[in-house]
């Protein structure tokens, strides 16, 4: 299957990013905060611009643009933010405590074999189904998805009560947030974005109308993709939820 691609690399993009076999590994806090220190480094470091994000169970949604596109492209910074959260991980797994691990690394070892680059271990699924989003509408389209998908899954009654995403910060305005964000402002006639960091383009044009990625379509994950996260009780408590290969 091609790949599709970031082709502004300056643009807003929603990404989705799965791990092979939709393994459930975030289901530890470990492993969440790894992915919470990652985007922290690269906002930091890496001029990152995120106006939303879920960390679900098995998968990650952004909604995300390249700062500095020149020097940091947004193709670079998601290769090497999956790059180190999955090397990252295994070393986790093979170092700390997890009841899981001996099944774990058979199944990331599995999934490397699939792969032509022939990896010892394979965490991320290659693609990271890019949709440049260029209407405001589209874009708050993206954003009430990411926010809703810990209530769809039955995590949680309402999108604020999960704390390992962005809905928490447009409900507080990133005060007492596991990550500080940039908050998209609603206005389609507000072409700025106002944060911490200053003033920045949303880039959005609200006269444009559909977004299409390479496949032509709108959206490349279904929202049947979102899965049930489930405990003994049948709901996972969020008051579990911490702070902080390809």
């Amino acid at each position: 299957m091609s790949r599709l691609i970031i082709h502004d690399q300056g643009g807003l993009y929603y990404t989705t990013s799965t791990v092979v076999g939709w393994i459930d590994i975030f289901s530890r806090k470990k492993y969440r905060d790894i992915i919470l220190n990652s985007l922290q480094y690269n906002i930091e470091h890496k001029a990152l611009l995120v106006f939303a994000y879920v960390i679900m169970s098995n998968h990650i949604h952004l909604v995300l643009r390249a700062g500095n596109p020149q020097k940091w492209p947004l193709w670079d910074i998601l290769r090497d933010f999956k790059k180190f959260t999955a090397r990252t991980i295994l070393d986790t797994i093979m170092k700390e405590k997890e009841s899981r691990r001996d099944w774990l690394m058979y199944m990331f070892k599995y999934y490397a074999k699939q792969n032509t680059n022939n990896r010892e271990f394979q965490f991320w699924q290659q693609d990271n189904y890019p949709v440049e989003l260029l209407n405001i509408n589209q874009v708050w389209t993206k954003i009430n998805y990411i926010h809703n998908n810990p209530v769809k899954a039955g995590i949680v009654d309402s999108p604020e009560e999960y704390i390992y995403s962005s809905a928490r910060n447009y409900l507080r305005n990133n005060k007492g947030c596991l990550l500080k964000i940039n908050l998209m402002n609603p206005d389609p006639n507000v072409r700025e974005v106002k944060n911490d960091f200053g003033v920045e383009d949303s880039g959005l044009d609200p006269d444009v109308g559909d977004v299409k990625n390479d496949s032509g379509v709108e959206d490349a994950k279904p929202d049947s993709d979102v899965r049930d996260i489930k405990n003994d009780s049948g709901v996972e408590d969020a008051k579990n939820y911490p702070k902080s290969l390809t």
